[in-house]
């Protein structure tokens, strides 16, 4: 029996949600539930639809998805995973599912699942990359400016102490003018 996974979007609760699902009629199902489903990978069993759900579900939690109301299937929505979401259905017509046998099938979505997760692995390399690139800049802008620093300082000190010097003198001044007063 060919059963289909599914995604969709809506409201719930006030709440915009994204919902992964598996249904055997997708049309009914659509009537059930309060989203839009969107796109939908036909599946050559049951089986294979639940091992695709549970693909996308576990894919939606490695991306950060925040569960909805500590609900298996229902996240609150987040366009960027929902994007990454659709990609798992854009490649394969249903044509094409029909044509796959069941283990071809499940190891088609795993092949996009892994190409997904590698997409991502290597989005999130870039992304420190830059980070540790923006870090030696930082770094490199506080040691010049602790350089700066360091320098207005010691050359403040510098005119402290030849002040402090001129007070010395001065004071020296003072007293020996003092002293031949007082003779």
């Amino acid at each position: 029996m060919k059963s289909s996974a599914y995604i969709g979007q809506g409201i719930r609760e006030s709440t915009r949600v994204m919902k992964v699902g598996k249904s055997n009629d997708v049309k009914r199902r659509q009537r059930e539930l309060p989203i839009t489903i969107e796109r939908i990978a036909v599946c050559v069993s049951e089986a294979a639809a639940y091992q695709f759900e549970n693909d996308l579900r576990r894919f939606i939690i490695q991306q950060g998805g925040i569960r909805y109301q500590k609900t298996l299937d229902w996240f609150e929505f987040d366009e960027r995973i929902y994007k990454l979401l659709s990609q798992f259905f854009e490649p394969t017509a249903s044509e094409e599912i029909h044509e796959l046998t069941e283990n071809e099938e499940i190891q088609l979505f795993r092949e996009k699942y892994r190409d997904l997760l590698q997409q991502t692995l290597d989005a999130a390399e870039d992304e420190i990359d830059y980070l540790r690139k923006r870090l030696d800049e930082v770094r490199e802008e506080e040691q010049t400016k602790s350089r700066d620093r360091e320098e207005k300082l010691r050359d403040e000190i510098i005119e402290l102490n030849r002040q402090m010097a001129r007070l010395e003198l001065r004071i020296e001044m003072m007293q020996e003018k003092d002293e031949d007063e007082d003779d």
